[in-house]
């Protein structure tokens, strides 16, 4: 091909080419191809906002960065719900509580001769201090402190630590104690200023199934340190009943049961539920041969703790209960040795007391009583929880059977021991 005709070729491909180069950069630069149609709407551009920093960040960002500390905000109020409130309202009041005593043991005189005489060589009889660490609650503000009766041990001769959740230490003596109801009072032995005091609730409004919360001072011979632990769980039951072995009576009648982990050192400490009021005084559990927790905790009724305090104020001890009979739960046995019904149930009344809350009702040797309280009385364990209950002045509205005809009474519990019967009655 001769160079004349190349030339216009290569012009017209240089004009094409440019031509293309042209509508590339109108593209670029436009935001698009001039014959394609968009469906969106044209991007507009992005707006800055100032930051703290000084420099503007996108609007997208800050809108993202207001979201997380929202979120953050969110999670921080979270975590101060019920549960924690009602630790704070309580923990204050729960305090551990330190028993020093001493009880003279034998000890070898001189431990080398001791040794080579195969333990066999002199004694001597030694003073020896020991430690028992519980918790407690105070509960008045006159200084009172409630603990269960076990925490303090048998010996009279001991030293009472307090040691509050400030890390505060007091000493304090023994007021009173019930053994039969695992209570013991403590009063301050001096003034403690500002002196957190509990706030109590009521045992007998309890639901299994709401929150209960432990708190105390377990396990401080291995920790060494005061500070409270906090527990949480729910109230299990109500009105347990616990055996000390399988075939004794029961030695805790009306128990809170609860699955809030009641550890060594936690017992006299507080059960508290979702308001911050002490509803019970934790008290033992049921563990294995190794000492693990199953999750069985039991407390004492704040209702009962409260009326046994009352008593050892007023009175230095709880009065005696007297109901002025004596009677026995019908069995099968008793039914056949009465020649009673096979379905007769209730009290048989053996004896009355004269001049006695009993006489006063009028009760008389032959009775059945069949209710108490609106309550049948199907077994023994019927009748000892209600006596284990009720307190001085209390009355029980009896239903009594007396032959063929039924018949409605009041008695009311008396501290009066009745003088002995010289009749029979």
């Amino acid at each position: 091909m001769s160079q004349k005709r190349i030339v216009p070729y290569l012009i017209g491909g240089l004009a094409g080419a440019s031509l293309g180069l042209a509508v590339l950069i109108a593209a670029l630069v436009g935001g698009g191809l001039p014959f394609v149609h968009h469906d969106a709407q044209k991007p507009t551009p992005q707006q800055t906002t100032p930051t703290s920093l000084g420099v503007t960040a996108p609007q997208q960002f800050q809108g993202e960065q207001s979201a997380s500390l929202d979120s953050v905000r969110s999670i921080d109020e979270g975590r101060r719900d019920a549960i924690v409130e009602a630790t704070r309202r309580a923990s204050p009041a729960v305090v551990s509580i330190t028993v020093i005593y001493h009880q003279f043991v034998r000890v070898a005189a001189d431990p080398l001769e001791s040794f080579f005489s195969q333990g066999y060589g002199r004694t001597t009889v030694k003073k020896q201090p020991y430690e028992i660490l519980g918790s407690g609650v105070i509960i008045d503000k006159r200084g009172y402190i409630i603990t269960n009766n076990h925490v303090l041990g048998e010996s009279k001769d001991s030293h009472i630590f307090i040691t509050l959740s400030d890390g505060r230490q007091f000493q304090a003596e023994l007021v009173g104690r019930s053994t039969h109801y695992d209570v013991a009072l403590l009063r301050f032995s001096e003034t403690v200023p500002n002196m957190p005091v509990a706030t109590l609730g009521d045992s007998d409004d309890l639901v299994p199934g709401e929150w209960a919360i432990a708190i105390g001072s377990p396990y401080r011979y291995l920790l060494d340190d005061p500070a409270l632990t906090v527990t949480v769980g729910v109230i299990s039951a109500l009105h347990r009943d616990l055996k000390q072995a399988q075939d004794e009576g029961p030695a805790y009648l009306d128990m809170i049961q609860t699955d809030a982990a009641i550890n060594q050192g936690n017992s006299g400490g507080a059960l508290v539920n979702a308001k911050g009021e002490v509803i019970g005084i934790n008290t033992f559990i049921i563990s294995g041969s190794d000492g693990g927790n199953f999750g069985a905790g039991f407390a004492l009724p704040i209702k009962r703790v409260k009326w046994v305090m009352d008593e050892i104020v007023q009175y230095g001890g709880l009065r005696p209960r007297v109901t002025g009979f004596r009677g026995v739960v019908l069995d099968k046995r008793w039914r056949y040795l009465l020649k009673l019904d096979d379905d007769m149930t209730g009290i048989y009344v053996g004896r009355v007391y004269p001049d006695s809350p009993a006489s006063e009702a009028g009760l008389q040797v032959g009775d059945i009583i069949r209710a108490i309280d609106g309550q049948l009385i199907l077994r023994k364990q019927d009748f000892t929880r209600l006596i284990y209950e009720a307190q001085v002045g209390t009355k029980l509205h009896l239903n009594v059977q007396r032959g063929d005809e039924m018949r409605n009474t009041v008695l009311t519990i008396s501290s009066r021991i009745p003088a002995p019967s010289t009749n029979g009655e």
